[in-house]
C-alpha cells in the first residue's frame, strides 16, 4: 500500500531532477529514498521473447490524498 499526497505525483521525470536540483542547491535537506514509478518492467532475455511484468510486485495499491 502507498500512500501519497497528491502534489508529490509528478507527470515527467525531468521536473523532479529539476526539483532536486533546486532543492540542492536552496541547501534543503534530500530525501533518504526517492521511488520512481513507471510502470511493469519488461524483458525480452529468453530467446528474444518479450514479457511484461517480470519484475516487481504483480499488484500495487495507491492511496492518493489531497493537500489539506
Amino acid at each position: 500500500l502507498f500512500i501519497l499526497r497528491k502534489s508529490t505525483i509528478l507527470p515527467r521525470v525531468a521536473q523532479l531532477a529539476e526539483k532536486l536540483h533546486q532543492k540542492a542547491q536552496a541547501g534543503e535537506r534530500m530525501p533518504s529514498c526517492i521511488n520512481i514509478i513507471s510502470g511493469p518492467s519488461s524483458t525480452a532475455d529468453i530467446e528474444l521473447i518479450k514479457v511484461v511484468g517480470v519484475h516487481g510486485p504483480v499488484k500495487a495499491v495507491y492511496l492518493i490524498i489531497e493537500d489539506c
